[in-house]
């Protein structure tokens, strides 16, 4: 992201962990989260959740090619 962008907003892409929980049906792992900056995918509820797995894997860097997140996993 710019410095530009930053300014603008600078917590876009900024997440507040809430915690992890087990989905009931299946057992699946998720993320509980609030993103810190405005965005449809929590119009309406307090709070998203995503697979674990999704959440924590590497982010695509062909949708976001100015983001320079690098994540390992254990």
């Amino acid at each position: 992201m710019s410095e530009e962008q930053i300014k603008e907003n600078p917590n876009v892409y900024l997440y507040e962990i809430i915690g992890t929980s087990k989905h009931t049906e299946n057992g699946e792992i998720l993320m509980i989260y609030k993103p810190l900056y405005e965005t449809v995918c929590i119009k309406g509820v307090d709070c998203a959740a995503r697979p674990y797995k999704i959440f924590m894997s590497e982010v695509d860097h062909e949708k976001y090619p100015e983001i320079k997140q690098n994540i390992v996993l254990n």
